[in-house]
């Protein structure tokens, strides 16, 4: 609030001489309308203007001071005092405004901010979340389509009864390699898909694997 509307301190306030308190401008207009003539005479004379006085020195407004000085009559001195409380008015209106205004927009910034650091923290939270778990469909063992191509290539051109008897062994273990190799896929997808095991059949598993690689092997040393 401006000075001029504001409350004086105890110690500084205008006393009428009806014995009236005067402690801001806009009781010092209320009470020039209703003055007495004898009462206004009492503090406005050719050598002194007590309203004059308390505007200067207490609300401090020398320009305003000097306008009351110069009144000779309650009516001017009501006019003077209404037109100044309507100047400070105007010029706290606009003030009122601004500072409005900077608290709305504040508002807006901080609900803005709060906004911005929600959606981050959802984003992080998002991220950090693991996704859901996709099983490898287990591989299969690579088929054994290359050896038994070579096995029919000599087959189709036997030179003795000794490799003939000695393919169809090959082709017997081939077979049986086939079919262990099925069954230790099964095992394994068994296994991938969630299955409890005993620690025996996971045992066995690991058996039929080393079984299957030393076959494997016997065979490619024997061909």
């Amino acid at each position: 609030m401006h000075k001029l509307l504001k409350d004086v301190d105890e110690d500084k306030v205008f006393y009428l001489k009806s014995g009236k308190v005067i402690k801001n401008l806009n009781q010092l207009l209320t009470e020039a309308r209703r003055i007495s003539a004898d009462d206004f005479n009492h503090h406005v004379g050719e050598e002194r203007n007590d309203f004059s006085n308390w505007v200067m020195h207490v609300l401090g407004d020398r320009q305003l001071a000097g306008k009351i000085s110069l009144i000779k009559n309650k009516n001017e001195l009501v006019s003077v005092l209404q037109d100044a409380i309507n100047k400070t008015k105007k010029l706290i209106k606009p003030k009122q405004e601004i500072q409005k205004n900077k608290l709305s927009g504040n508002k807006m910034k901080a609900k803005k901010v709060k906004k911005t650091k929600a959606t981050k923290k959802t984003a992080k939270k998002a991220k950090s979340k693991p996704g859901p778990i996709v099983k490898e469909t287990a591989k299969k063992p690579a088929k054994r389509s290359n050896l038994k191509r070579e096995i029919f290539k000599v087959k189709d051109k036997p030179s003795n009864k000794k490799d003939i008897s000695k393919i169809d062994e090959i082709l017997r273990r081939e077979e049986k390699i086939l079919e262990i190799e099925q069954l230790l896929e099964e095992k394994m997808q068994e296994f991938e898909s969630g299955k409890k095991y005993k620690i025996e059949e996971f045992v066995q598993g690991l058996l039929l694997g080393v079984i299957v690689g030393f076959i494997i092997g016997l065979l490619l040393i024997t061909l």
